[in-house]
């Protein structure tokens, strides 16, 4: 797969190309599996390029700004990998910290994300905070009273998502990280045994066996959700330059399909 490039501009956050790829693309397995080189027969949408910023050869896109779900079909599993490499420039700020590409399940519609929680959706991204420390970021139907949240890996709060393993994933600015997120749901929905691993350079360093993804069966892992961006609740997280940060070797496999039941 190529590169993918989202821009971050100083107090707002849009698009750096004139024809952006859309969200909700849904893409065949054909296309999936290769370069996302626009325009392909099912999107045709061209899209701004230009060299890998490490100096190797390779294409990026500049995409929009916002929650963009890419993937491929059939979609829902009961166990999904995440992989990819970000990479940002040595004199990108860091700032507060932002928010890195994940996958969701259930129906985006519903929220699992800017504070918003449901039962009906789930979502597991990546973010990075001060001094390049990195975590996995979580909208989970889990309340901060549960015993999930009292997890030593764990930080709960009652507005926002849910921190996994702050600072145990840690970013470098200008050197390509490769990270591999591997989850399986909690099944039944009612019990809080859902697996999640994540891998830093190959290297474990989170592993969980209590996550409880959902509370219903109806939801199954189902996609991409491919953004970026500084934030945060609050202006202290906006980037004061504009700078962008880099994708490759993206990639999803889903396990065996999910069984969905009310």
């Amino acid at each position: 797969m190529g590169l993918l490039s989202v821009s971050h501009h100083a107090a707002l956050t849009v698009a750096a190309a004139d024809s952006p790829l859309t969200r909700q693309q849904i893409y065949d397995q054909e296309g999936f599996v290769k370069n996302w080189i626009a325009p392909m027969p099912n999107a045709p949408i061209a899209a701004a390029g230009a060299n890998d910023p490490s100096g190797m050869s390779g294409e990026r896109f500049i995409v929009q700004n916002w929650s963009t779900n890419y993937k491929s079909i059939p979609v829902g599993g009961n166990g999904l990998s995440f992989v990819s490499d970000p990479f940002s420039g040595g004199s990108s700020p860091i700032v507060s910290g932002g928010k890195l590409p994940g996958v969701y399940g259930g129906s985006p519609k519903d929220g699992c994300s800017g504070g918003k929680t449901s039962a009906d959706c789930l979502t597991v991204r990546l973010m990075w905070r001060e001094v390049g420390h990195g975590e996995v970021y979580a909208y989970i139907p889990t309340p901060p009273s549960s015993n999930f949240c009292k997890d030593d890996q764990v930080m709960c709060n009652d507005k926002y998502g849910i921190s996994v393993g702050r600072g145990m994933i840690y970013f470098t600015a200008g050197v390509w990280s490769h990270i591999d997120v591997v989850m399986e749901l909690n099944e039944p929905a009612s019990k809080q045994n859902g697996k999640l691993k994540v891998y830093l350079d190959g290297n474990r360093v989170i592993t969980m066996d209590n996550v409880p993804y959902r509370t219903t069966g109806m939801v199954g892992f189902q996609g991409l959700m491919f953004s970026s961006f500084f934030g945060g609740a609050d202006p202290s997280y906006a980037t004061p330059v504009d700078t962008s940060v880099y994708f490759k070797n993206l990639q999803m496999s889903v396990g065996e399909p999910a069984t969905l039941y009310e």
